[in-house]
């Protein structure tokens, strides 16, 4: 049963004194995050640093051959994945119109 929080918060949405804690992870029990953590350290544990080079030859390889997704996703991974901001074409506009490079 959730309780009503509205007359436990003062008027900048924060918890009054004396209120109750929620429950949180039970003792011994595991949140989110740690099952995430463990996830991780299980592939690293796996893919040893040999594997990983086979498959970023492999990645090379089918970029190399036309296959478009592995070309994606190889510049994404080395370059970044690019920016889609119309603010931030703007702000490049004015930059370059500031710095008299604009046509």
């Amino acid at each position: 049963m959730k309780e009503n929080t509205d007359n436990q918060r003062d008027g900048f949405g924060r918890f009054k004194r004396g209120c109750r804690a929620g429950p949180g992870v039970p003792k011994g029990g595991m949140g989110n995050s740690t099952k995430l953590q463990q996830l991780r350290l299980a592939i690293v544990r796996a893919v040893s640093v040999k594997d990983l080079e086979a498959i970023v030859y492999k990645l090379v390889e089918l970029a190399k051959d036309g296959d478009v997704r592995a070309s994606q996703l190889l510049l994404d991974r080395v370059l970044g994945k690019p920016v889609d901001s119309p603010e931030l074409f703007d702000r490049i506009g004015k930059v370059e119109h500031f710095l008299g490079l604009a046509s």
